[in-house]
């Protein structure tokens, strides 16, 4: 729901110039579609864009390395993140480590001197503490604030503007008709919190393709060859095939000689037949 949307919206963005007036380009582009009974009460405007939700919703901008975009005279690029901001209640915050009278004389209204005492007090101040205070002796207004990274104390992870601007986009996509979330299962278990490293490695997958696509070329570039070289293998087996031929030639005449051995052979057991019968008669005359 709208309610849902604007309540996980950040904020607070911190960004140096150029990256957040590219985040503001992304996020004019993205449309967000909602029921006529979520219109924006006085508002009469639907779809929604990411812009018109930081106009809502984000009370500051805190804008790193200003000096070095205000010293090479990048103001126009400034002024487009001013352009994007219609809701006067949204603060500007520019930090530099150095400001420079160029910087001072520019259109920015207001500079505020942090020394580094004050940025050491900083790292202990806790995060729901944004309030002015008087650090210096000669009253001037400072503006305290602590951002704390550690889970613990933010009670969630923290994401660059891009995530936000993912999670965001796809909160009603990632629901089904009874607002559950179709990411987990039964037991409550993050399904896609992989899915971000998987992909991550399909892009370094698919650039090897190109290139055993690439291999694959001279694999049939090879093939050509070895049948080139099967065309001689045949013609060689002809020249085989034709040497079998004198061979079973040759053995239709030992088998022909084996013939007139075989026939010997008759004659010799005929003459072994004699012999033996003379031996009978031997024997007879023996026992005579």
């Amino acid at each position: 729901s709208i309610k849902t949307l604007f309540y996980n919206f950040p904020h607070i963005i911190i960004s140096t110039p150029g990256r957040l007036k590219h985040v503001l380009n992304i996020l004019n582009k993205v449309k967000i579609e909602i029921n006529k009974e979520d219109k924006i009460t006085n508002k009469g405007i639907y779809p929604l864009s990411y812009i018109t939700i930081i106009n809502i919703c984000l009370n500051y901008f805190i804008l790193d390395e200003i000096d070095a975009l205000l010293d090479e005279q990048f103001d126009e690029q400034l002024k487009i993140i001013y352009n994007y901001i219609v809701n006067p209640k949204i603060q500007i915050l520019c930090y530099s480590s150095t400001f420079q009278d160029a910087c001072i004389n520019n259109f920015i209204q207001k500079v505020i001197e942090c020394d580094e005492r004050y940025v050491a007090r900083l790292q202990r101040v806790h995060m729901s503490n944004m309030d002015h205070t008087n650090y210096k002796d000669d009253g001037n207004d400072y503006l305290k604030m602590g951002l704390d990274n550690e889970q613990q104390h933010c009670g969630k992870e923290n994401k660059m503007v891009d995530e936000y601007i993912t999670d965001e986009h796809n909160i009603n996509k990632n629901k089904n008709k009874n607002n559950v979330d179709i990411n987990k299962n039964k037991n409550n278990v993050d399904i896609n919190k992989n899915n971000g490293d998987i992909n991550k490695n399909n892009v370094d997958i698919n650039k090897n393709n190109g290139d055993i696509n690439k291999n694959n070329v001279d694999i049939n570039k090879n093939n050509g060859d070895i049948n080139k070289n099967n065309v001689d293998i045949n013609k060689n087996n002809g020249d085989i095939n034709k040497n079998n031929v004198d061979i079973n030639k040759n053995n239709v005449d030992i088998n022909k000689n084996n013939g007139d051995i075989n026939k010997n052979n008759g004659d010799i057991n005929k003459n072994n037949g004699d012999i033996n019968k003379n031996n009978g008669d031997i024997n007879k005359n023996n026992g005579d």
